[in-house]
């Protein structure tokens, strides 16, 4: 393996907005802890929060990685870029309701 240089690498985490409130505290949490710690080592972390599921995620990385390959999505570009995205988690915690 090749030693980790600074700003190289990119951990993401992602979830929606429709149906989703738990996740969005989650990730606020996982924030906080990993702004407290040195755990990640030198990966950049991007913590994404879309208001469609496939659409928001997939305009996303068409501007992340400046390709155009969903004709129906235009996005804008973005102005500063991590390194290459090493793993992405998708956190989807929907609420559910208990019915007796």
């Amino acid at each position: 393996r090749a030693p980790k240089v600074a700003s190289t690498e990119a951990l993401v985490f992602s979830t929606t907005l429709k149906e989703n409130q738990f996740a969005i505290p989650l990730m606020m949490s996982l924030c906080h802890l990993i702004s407290k710690t040195d755990y990640l080592g030198l990966k950049d972390v991007i913590f994404l929060i879309s208001e469609e599921d496939e659409y928001g995620i997939g305009a996303w990385l068409q501007s992340y990685h400046d390709i155009k390959t969903l004709p129906y999505i235009s996005a804008s570009p973005i102005l500063t870029h991590s390194g290459a995205i090493q793993a992405a988690l998708h956190l989807d915690m929907p609420v559910y309701t208990l019915i007796d």
